[in-house]
């Protein structure tokens, strides 16, 4: 199987368990709450499931080696590859 087969399909895994956790918190706490209750369970999951995670970060947007571009403020970045916005 091509490698780039294979990291589709570990992508799309990862993907699945973050949205069930997501799924999961929220049917846990429902709705009214605060999205920092939510961002926390979230956390406490992930931590559970061994996915590793940044909360409350930046990044930075280069554009042909340009830095400062931009910077995008992000609430969960998952494995440095997903983010989430609230």
């Amino acid at each position: 199987m091509a490698l780039h087969s294979l990291l589709l399909r570990a992508m799309k895994k990862l993907c699945e368990k973050i949205q069930s956790i997501g799924l999961s918190v929220f049917n846990e706490l429902g709705a009214g709450f605060d999205e920092n209750v939510h961002q926390l369970g979230i956390g406490i999951e992930l931590r559970a499931a061994k996915i590793k995670y940044l909360r409350e970060t930046n990044i930075e947007i280069f554009y042909k080696k340009h830095p400062d571009l931009q910077q995008l403020s992000l609430e969960i970045v998952y494995h440095e590859t997903f983010q989430i916005q609230f």
